[in-house]
């Protein structure tokens, strides 16, 4: 079994869209949201789809995700006071669904990233037969530098070694469930990334070739950006 966790319990305050949080602002009458279960539901190496949300938000996704005609099951489930521990409220609804077997794997991918290419599923999935973690990533291609008052640059970085970190992340869903059920509550609550924890306890994260149109909507600006990606038929 497969397992795509779309992660949807952000409020969005970068966005300044009030209080409706990023990922269910809609376009062409349609929520960012749904654009992303879609790449899911399309996908032959998904079997499941789980969404991570704040409950109030639930009946609506249920009536979205009807109307939009999204085919395969999607279960919900409530989100956590932080990343990590959304992570872990998605990895026990893959549990409660089916108790975890070996080969079980599952993806986690953020809810405002709606350009996920059906490639980059399929890599992470693939991905997950050699190893038991992978990272989706894009070479850093800009010039990066250190700030370290924010007005002035301290020092160059060898861009070359640089990557930067996208979603999906994978995980064999089992291991990854156990290493966060036996994780401290400091550990969780430092946590910058789904890989960080694997990467703490020594395993190796296998990278997956991303893409910069897999841009996450932080920001208004990206919004635009949205439309005409969206009118150039990229989505």
């Amino acid at each position: 079994m497969v397992y795509g966790i779309i992660l949807s319990g952000g409020i969005g305050s970068r966005m300044q869209s009030g209080n409706l949080p990023k990922q269910y602002i809609e376009i062409k009458d349609t929520p960012v949201l749904i654009y992303t279960i879609r790449a899911f539901d399309r996908s032959p190496h998904i079997d499941h789809i789980v969404v991570v949300a704040n409950e109030e938000w639930h009946e609506q996704i249920r009536q979205w995700v009807s109307q939009h005609g999204i085919q395969k099951p999607v279960t919900l489930t409530q989100n956590g006071d932080n990343r990590q521990n959304s992570i872990i409220s998605g990895l026990r609804a893959c549990a409660a669904i089916r108790t975890p077997a070996d080969e079980d794997k599952v993806l986690v991918h953020d809810a405002v990233r709606p350009f996920v290419s059906q490639r980059i599923i399929a890599d992470c999935v693939s991905a997950l037969d050699q190893s038991s973690c992978c990272l989706t990533a894009i070479p850093d291609y800009d010039t990066t530098y250190i700030s370290l008052d924010g007005e002035t640059i301290a020092d160059q970085i060898d861009r070359s070694k640089l990557v930067m970190g996208q979603t999906p992340e994978g995980f064999a869903l089992k291991q990854y469930l156990e290493l966060n059920e036996a994780a401290t509550t400091q550990e969780l609550e430092h946590l910058h990334g789904g890989c960080e924890l694997m990467f703490m306890r020594g395993y190796p994260i296998q990278l997956v070739l991303g893409s910069p149109l897999n841009l996450k909507l932080t920001r208004p600006d990206d919004l635009t950006l949205f439309q005409a990606l969206f009118d150039s038929n990229a989505l």
